[in-house]
């Protein structure tokens, strides 16, 4: 995935990641080894592993707001 915009109206971006096969109050998605990494560039900025031992289908990964990145990294049902 690629962030460009040139709109100035947005300030803040949110990246999820979305466990459609799991069951919903399992914690599959925890267990899964599942990793998000950012580049800026060429070069790595940030990566993120999934949380371990939480119940949850949706991965709150990480946020850009005004072009600084927010760290999250929490799993919600």
């Amino acid at each position: 995935m690629t962030f460009y915009t040139d709109n100035s109206n947005i300030d803040e971006y949110k990246y999820y990641v979305y466990n459609y096969s799991g069951g919903y109050a399992g914690d599959e998605l925890s267990y899964s080894g599942a990793r998000v990494t950012v580049y800026y560039g060429s070069q790595t900025s940030e990566t993120f592993h999934v949380p371990i031992n939480q119940i949850g289908r949706t991965w709150n990964v990480f946020s850009i707001v005004d072009g600084e990145i927010v760290i999250e990294n929490t799993i919600t049902p």
